[in-house]
Protein backbone atom coordinates (compact mmCIF):
# COMPACT_ATOMS: atom_id res chain seq x y z
CA UNK A 1 0.00 0.00 0.00
CA UNK A 2 2.77 2.46 1.10
CA UNK A 3 4.93 1.51 -2.38
CA UNK A 4 1.45 2.39 -4.43
CA UNK A 5 1.19 5.53 -2.36
CA UNK A 6 4.77 6.32 -3.30
CA UNK A 7 4.76 5.43 -7.03
CA UNK A 8 1.44 7.41 -7.56
CA UNK A 9 3.03 10.60 -6.14
CA UNK A 10 6.05 10.00 -7.81
CA UNK A 11 3.60 9.61 -10.98
CA UNK A 12 2.01 12.52 -10.25
CA UNK A 13 5.25 14.69 -9.99
CA UNK A 14 6.62 13.74 -13.09
CA UNK A 15 3.04 14.40 -14.82
CA UNK A 16 3.12 18.25 -13.46
CA UNK A 17 6.82 18.69 -14.29
CA UNK A 18 6.24 17.21 -17.89
CA UNK A 19 3.17 18.99 -18.50
CA UNK A 20 4.66 22.70 -17.48
CA UNK A 21 7.77 22.57 -19.54
CA UNK A 22 5.86 21.78 -22.36
CA UNK A 23 3.17 24.58 -21.64
CA UNK A 24 6.50 27.20 -21.33
CA UNK A 25 5.97 29.68 -24.01
CA UNK A 26 9.56 28.83 -26.32
CA UNK A 27 12.36 31.44 -25.97
CA UNK A 28 12.93 32.84 -29.89
CA UNK A 29 16.71 32.55 -30.08
CA UNK A 30 16.89 34.08 -33.63
CA UNK A 31 17.09 37.68 -32.55
CA UNK A 32 16.06 38.70 -36.66
CA UNK A 33 12.60 36.59 -36.05
CA UNK A 34 9.60 38.50 -34.15
CA UNK A 35 9.17 41.19 -31.96
CA UNK A 36 9.64 40.20 -28.07
CA UNK A 37 12.22 40.81 -25.70
CA UNK A 38 12.77 37.55 -24.46
CA UNK A 39 15.72 37.01 -27.20
CA UNK A 40 19.55 36.18 -26.69
CA UNK A 41 22.43 36.79 -28.81
CA UNK A 42 23.05 34.50 -31.79
CA UNK A 43 26.19 33.93 -29.26
CA UNK A 44 25.64 31.60 -26.08
CA UNK A 45 28.45 33.97 -23.63
CA UNK A 46 25.95 37.31 -24.61
CA UNK A 47 23.25 35.62 -22.82
CA UNK A 48 24.64 36.55 -19.83
CA UNK A 49 24.02 40.61 -20.62
CA UNK A 50 21.79 42.33 -19.16
CA UNK A 51 19.58 43.41 -22.40
CA UNK A 52 16.65 44.78 -20.75
CA UNK A 53 18.90 47.26 -18.99
CA UNK A 54 19.84 48.70 -22.61
CA UNK A 55 16.25 48.84 -24.55
CA UNK A 56 14.89 50.69 -21.22
CA UNK A 57 17.72 53.11 -21.17
CA UNK A 58 16.49 56.23 -22.72
CA UNK A 59 19.77 57.64 -24.29
CA UNK A 60 19.78 54.46 -26.49
CA UNK A 61 19.83 54.40 -29.70
CA UNK A 62 16.42 53.80 -31.21
CA UNK A 63 17.90 52.16 -34.65
CA UNK A 64 20.16 49.64 -32.28
CA UNK A 65 17.54 48.54 -29.81
CA UNK A 66 15.17 48.14 -33.06
CA UNK A 67 17.93 45.86 -34.66
CA UNK A 68 18.08 44.12 -31.56
CA UNK A 69 13.81 43.65 -31.47
CA UNK A 70 14.38 42.16 -34.68
CA UNK A 71 12.27 45.54 -36.42
CA UNK A 72 15.70 46.44 -38.64
CA UNK A 73 17.29 44.42 -40.55
CA UNK A 74 20.97 45.44 -41.83
CA UNK A 75 21.34 45.91 -45.83
CA UNK A 76 23.26 48.12 -47.54
CA UNK A 77 21.82 51.62 -46.93
CA UNK A 78 23.19 54.33 -44.25
CA UNK A 79 21.26 53.53 -41.52
CA UNK A 80 23.16 50.09 -41.46
CA UNK A 81 26.42 52.08 -41.64
CA UNK A 82 25.17 54.43 -38.82
CA UNK A 83 23.87 50.81 -36.79
CA UNK A 84 27.53 49.95 -37.26
CA UNK A 85 29.41 52.92 -36.17
CA UNK A 86 27.37 53.21 -33.26
CA UNK A 87 30.20 51.32 -31.42
CA UNK A 88 32.37 53.54 -31.51
CA UNK A 89 30.96 55.86 -29.07
CA UNK A 90 32.92 57.22 -26.00
CA UNK A 91 29.70 56.12 -23.59
CA UNK A 92 31.44 52.93 -21.63
CA UNK A 93 27.73 51.79 -20.22
CA UNK A 94 25.97 51.78 -23.97
CA UNK A 95 29.14 50.45 -25.85
CA UNK A 96 28.66 46.85 -24.76
CA UNK A 97 25.44 47.28 -26.06
CA UNK A 98 26.14 48.57 -29.48
CA UNK A 99 29.33 46.70 -29.41
CA UNK A 100 26.77 43.63 -29.29
CA UNK A 101 25.13 44.38 -32.45
CA UNK A 102 28.32 45.04 -34.72
CA UNK A 103 29.58 41.61 -33.70
CA UNK A 104 26.25 40.00 -34.30
CA UNK A 105 26.15 41.58 -37.58
CA UNK A 106 29.72 40.64 -38.47
CA UNK A 107 28.57 37.08 -37.53
CA UNK A 108 26.15 36.91 -39.83
CA UNK A 109 26.99 38.95 -42.67
CA UNK A 110 27.04 38.21 -46.73
CA UNK A 111 26.93 39.20 -49.81
CA UNK A 112 26.49 43.11 -49.86
CA UNK A 113 26.71 43.52 -46.09
CA UNK A 114 30.23 42.12 -45.71
CA UNK A 115 30.78 45.22 -47.33
CA UNK A 116 29.76 47.54 -44.48
CA UNK A 117 31.27 45.95 -41.42
CA UNK A 118 35.25 45.89 -41.99
CA UNK A 119 35.78 49.16 -41.37
CA UNK A 120 33.40 49.72 -38.46
CA UNK A 121 35.19 46.32 -36.89
CA UNK A 122 38.79 48.05 -37.62
CA UNK A 123 37.65 51.21 -36.41
CA UNK A 124 36.72 49.61 -33.31
CA UNK A 125 39.91 47.34 -32.84
CA UNK A 126 41.76 50.68 -33.40
CA UNK A 127 39.77 52.85 -30.82
CA UNK A 128 39.43 50.24 -28.09
CA UNK A 129 42.49 47.55 -28.56
CA UNK A 130 42.35 46.43 -24.92
CA UNK A 131 38.27 46.28 -24.87
CA UNK A 132 38.72 43.93 -28.12
CA UNK A 133 40.89 41.54 -26.75
CA UNK A 134 38.53 41.68 -23.37
CA UNK A 135 35.86 40.08 -25.73
CA UNK A 136 38.54 37.57 -27.31
CA UNK A 137 39.51 36.06 -23.94
CA UNK A 138 35.63 35.86 -23.30
CA UNK A 139 34.82 34.33 -26.36
CA UNK A 140 32.61 37.14 -27.15
CA UNK A 141 33.57 36.96 -30.27
CA UNK A 142 34.27 34.78 -33.33
CA UNK A 143 38.17 36.12 -34.43
CA UNK A 144 37.92 34.55 -37.88
CA UNK A 145 34.78 36.66 -38.59
CA UNK A 146 36.30 39.69 -37.81
CA UNK A 147 39.80 38.85 -39.92
CA UNK A 148 37.15 37.91 -43.00
CA UNK A 149 35.14 40.98 -42.42
CA UNK A 150 38.55 43.01 -41.86
CA UNK A 151 40.39 41.63 -44.85
CA UNK A 152 37.12 41.84 -47.05
CA UNK A 153 36.15 45.55 -46.42
CA UNK A 154 38.16 46.91 -43.67
CA UNK A 155 39.86 49.75 -45.89
CA UNK A 156 39.89 53.70 -45.69
CA UNK A 157 39.06 55.78 -48.74
CA UNK A 158 42.38 56.60 -49.15
CA UNK A 159 44.22 52.62 -49.43
CA UNK A 160 44.94 50.18 -51.77
CA UNK A 161 43.06 47.21 -50.81
CA UNK A 162 46.02 46.18 -53.23
CA UNK A 163 49.16 47.31 -51.04
CA UNK A 164 48.15 45.02 -48.20
CA UNK A 165 51.42 45.74 -46.14
CA UNK A 166 50.78 49.85 -46.33
CA UNK A 167 47.35 48.87 -44.94
CA UNK A 168 48.64 46.50 -42.26
CA UNK A 169 51.12 49.12 -41.34
CA UNK A 170 48.22 51.57 -40.66
CA UNK A 171 46.31 49.50 -38.99
CA UNK A 172 49.12 48.69 -36.33
CA UNK A 173 50.17 52.13 -36.05
CA UNK A 174 46.99 52.98 -35.07
CA UNK A 175 46.73 50.25 -32.41
CA UNK A 176 49.50 51.32 -31.49
CA UNK A 177 49.06 54.89 -30.93
CA UNK A 178 45.87 53.68 -28.92
CA UNK A 179 47.90 51.00 -26.79
CA UNK A 180 49.92 53.30 -24.61
CA UNK A 181 49.40 51.49 -21.35
CA UNK A 182 49.36 47.67 -23.31
CA UNK A 183 51.60 45.49 -21.92
CA UNK A 184 53.87 43.30 -24.61
CA UNK A 185 52.04 40.56 -24.39
CA UNK A 186 49.17 42.39 -25.58
CA UNK A 187 50.90 44.17 -28.01
CA UNK A 188 52.08 40.66 -29.33
CA UNK A 189 48.64 39.48 -30.09
CA UNK A 190 47.51 42.71 -31.20
CA UNK A 191 49.96 42.64 -33.73
CA UNK A 192 49.38 39.31 -35.10
CA UNK A 193 45.20 39.71 -35.30
CA UNK A 194 46.31 42.75 -37.60
CA UNK A 195 48.40 40.68 -39.64
CA UNK A 196 46.21 37.87 -39.69
CA UNK A 197 43.85 40.20 -41.17
CA UNK A 198 45.58 41.29 -44.23
CA UNK A 199 47.39 37.93 -44.86
CA UNK A 200 48.75 38.03 -48.24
Amino acid sequence: MVNNLFFIGYLFTYILVFISCTNNPKINNDIKEGTTIKKYSTNDTFQKMNFEFYLHDKNISELAKNYYLGKFKPTDNPETDKLLNLSLTTDTILRPFYFWCLNDIISNADGALMEYVGEPARRYIEEFPVEFLYYIDNRRINVADWQTAINYSGYYGNEQSENAKAVLKNFTTAILKKCTHCNDFQIKRLMQFAQDCFNE
